[in-house]
């Protein structure tokens, strides 16, 4: 649903960009009244590319930005466990009812329409490509040729048609109407046929076929529509350009297209029926607009598209796409509401001071016990210690109790998005992230190789919620925790949990270069002072002396780019 409704708001935004595009191209080649239709022709298939591109520009933009960025250190987000104590149960009363009524949003109200529309479309598309060639079948060989377009077309002759055709594809051909030849000069039938081999050797049997697949799939986009016109318009007028630069004369052949007009208006009888193929009176023709275009002075007749005048219009064409995709959105995209609790206790700790807990409970509770906020913070965004920056010193400092209980199914990543919401709203925090370069570690493999031993998950107890208390099974999969005597007990875990703790208790970040994979137990024990480089006398070695004798891991200095999360703002909690 949001990918629905992020397409159909990144269209509405960019309409208006669309169409003004649209109407500067427009205006531009109005001036330019004696530039050639193949040049225009190739202008607006221009101008619909950046019009179907403008919705996704932004993002473009902003992905092209990232890549000048340097590069980020991402945050390596260490595995929550909670508590094994279980928390009393405080029986709450919601603050506030609300009654949700299932409703059909808009965005499938716009998405059944547009699909049901290209559907129609569609169907039009190929039943007009099986009607052209039962057509091609049914209809005879011609004794004239048709001139030369390098593509081994045939000339036919149909009694089902009102008017020349030029049909493509595979085995293209070009067929006439029987009651055409005897009502024509031999002049005017070379137009005619002129005109049709132009068709072909311009390839607009695959350019027609795919401007009408892109208006079925754009049926609902006014501007590309409206582009997709000027487009048909532009077909003919370059065919128009191509018989006349090969006969150098534009009044005789702007008489046949009048003679022809004459012919076919006398001679039909059946309904118009909007085919896949390319003719001297297709549609969006538009044969006044053709016939004064002919018969303008001065004008350029050459077959070709100039190259020159096409760069310089896609380069304008891409500088106002870049323009357009910088301004305001109309529509900002409607993001879904964070989750939050449905009620929350915030109390500052009056208690004694030894023990901590943070855990959610089942059922959409949070147990928070002697926390300073810093720590809230910390697990709400999985953040390491050295990663939040810019706090005032009571963030450290004060103590607090939170109780709170949200929906009854939340998981853990549910409940952590409702204690960010609960961080914003009654300690009215603004954070962002955003990367710094700072000192860090280097993990390589020590001298004589590591000492890990690699385990599977067959030697480790999956984690069961279920079970009365999980958590004080000690050789549960994932298990990663650091005690306060500094002692770590990890069980089946990989890489990213060993640099996850040691960034938290060097709290600077540390960036993995040991190269090694899978999961592995890690049983630690190191001295308080973490500046120890050497073990001391009758004490726990230090963290670099552990790390090595007992993983075979070396951790040394060094700096590199980090990720960080800045508090812009915060206060203490409002009352409950």
């Amino acid at each position: 649903m949001n990918t629905v409704v992020a397409v159909l708001i990144a269209v509405i935004n960019s309409l208006w960009a669309a169409a003004l595009l649209a109407v500067l191209v427009w205006l531009a080649l109005r001036f330019a009244s004696r530039m050639n239709a193949a040049t225009r022709f190739a202008i607006w298939w221009a101008a619909l590319s950046i019009v179907l591109i403008l919705p996704a520009a932004p993002r473009m933009i902003a992905t092209a930005r990232q890549w000048s960025e340097p590069a980020t250190l991402r945050s390596t987000r260490p595995r929550y466990a909670p508590s094994p104590a279980r928390a009393p149960i405080m029986e709450l009363a919601p603050l506030i009812t609300v009654e949700r009524r299932r409703t059909i949003p808009w965005p499938l109200w716009i998405a059944a329409a547009w699909g049901l529309t290209f559907l129609y479309r569609f169907a039009q598309l190929l039943r007009s490509y099986f009607y052209l060639r039962s057509l091609k079948r049914r209809a005879s060989v011609s004794r004239e040729s048709l001139p030369a377009t390098g593509r081994g077309a045939r000339l036919l002759i149909s009694s089902d048609l009102d008017s020349p055709i030029a049909i493509g594809f595979v085995r293209p051909a070009v067929i006439l109407p029987a009651s055409l030849p005897a009502g024509l000069s031999r002049k005017e039938i070379d137009h005619v046929l002129l005109h049709e081999a132009a068709h072909l050797a311009r390839w607009d049997d695959w350019t027609r076929l795919l401007a009408r697949v892109l208006g079925a799939a754009l049926a609902l986009h006014p501007v590309a529509l409206w582009i997709l016109r000027r487009i048909e318009t532009e077909r003919e007028v370059a065919c128009d350009d191509w018989v006349v630069a090969r006969t150098h004369s534009a009044r005789p052949y702007a008489q046949s297209l009048m003679r022809m007009y004459e012919l076919r208006f006398a001679a039909r009888q059946a309904p118009r029926r909007e085919l896949l193929a390319s003719g001297i009176f297709g549609s969006g023709s538009r044969l006044g607009e053709r016939i004064e275009t002919l018969l303008r002075r001065g004008r350029n007749f050459a077959p070709r598209a100039s190259v020159g005048s096409v760069a310089a219009g896609i380069a304008g064409l891409i500088a106002l796409g870049i323009i357009a995709s910088l301004s305001p959105d109309w529509i900002a995209f409607a993001q879904t509401p964070r989750p939050a609790f449905d009620v929350a206790s915030i109390k500052q700790h009056a208690g004694q001071m030894n023990g901590v807990t943070f855990a959610d409970r089942e059922g959409g509770r949070l147990n928070v016990v002697n926390n300073p906020i810093s720590n809230v913070i910390r697990n709400a965004y999985g953040i390491a210690n050295y990663q939040l920056i810019g706090a005032p010193d009571w963030v450290d400092s004060d103590r607090y109790d939170i109780e709170a209980r949200g929906p009854a199914s939340a998981g853990h990543k549910e409940m952590m998005l409702m204690v960010q919401t609960l961080l914003a709203d009654r300690f009215a925090m603004r954070a962002h992230f955003e990367t710094r370069e700072m000192p860090a570690y280097i993990l390589t493999v020590a001298k004589g190789g590591p000492k890990l031993r690699l385990i599977g998950s067959e030697d480790c107890v999956p984690f069961d919620s279920t079970k009365p208390n999980p958590e004080a099974v000690p050789n549960v999969c994932g298990n990663n925790l650091v005690s306060r005597n500094n002692g770590w007990n990890a069980t089946h875990i990989s890489m990213r949990g060993v640099t996850g703790v040691l960034s938290a208790v060097m709290r600077r970040p540390v960036i993995d270069q040991t190269g090694i994979k899978g999961t592995f137990d890690v049983r630690l024990q190191w001295s308080d002072d973490l500046t120890l480089q050497d073990n001391p006398a009758d004490a726990p070695p230090s963290i670099y002396a552990a790390l090595r004798e007992s993983l075979g891991l070396e951790l040394k200095s060094g700096r590199g780019p980090a990720e960080v999360f800045v508090i812009d703002h915060i206060e203490r909690p409002t009352g409950n």
